[in-house]
């Protein structure tokens, strides 16, 4: 979360961002996911979509389909000087069974959304862990 917004980095066999904006307090979703980033190789033409999908959303992982299994890692550029974050990830043959961090999370991070992410949403971001520019 930064300036009211909250955006949801998504990593399956795609990229993907989805944008919350606050409005008093609820969370309107402003930006849908686009997908990207689906070619697994090393070509040229892969390297250079993976640059610019960092450059553009300041954030880069690799999909499901790439790197070790069972293993994920972002790439997220922190901007400003206080940044929250909170993790949710599950498998999609168990989408039900969530491992979350913070483990105190108790707000829209943590639920299922199947079928796709609703228009609003109850994010809590006081919650989430905070980094802080050194």
């Amino acid at each position: 979360e930064q300036d009211g917004q909250v955006r949801i980095l998504h990593t399956s066999a795609a990229l993907g961002t989805a944008v919350y904006q606050q409005n008093d307090a609820i969370w309107q979703q402003t930006q849908d996911f686009d997908w990207q980033c689906r070619d697994t190789s090393d070509s040229a033409a892969a390297q250079a979509a993976r640059a610019a999908y960092l450059e553009q959303n300041h954030w880069l992982a690799a999909n499901s389909r790439m790197g070790t299994p069972n293993e994920l890692e972002y790439q997220i550029e922190w901007t400003g000087d206080v940044q929250r974050i909170a993790v949710s990830v599950f498998r999609s043959t168990a989408p039900d069974e969530r491992v979350f961090w913070p483990a105190t999370l108790n707000d829209a991070t943590i639920q299922p959304n199947p079928g796709g992410l609703p228009a609003e949403m109850d994010f809590a971001p006081e919650q989430w862990a905070a980094k802080y520019r050194e």
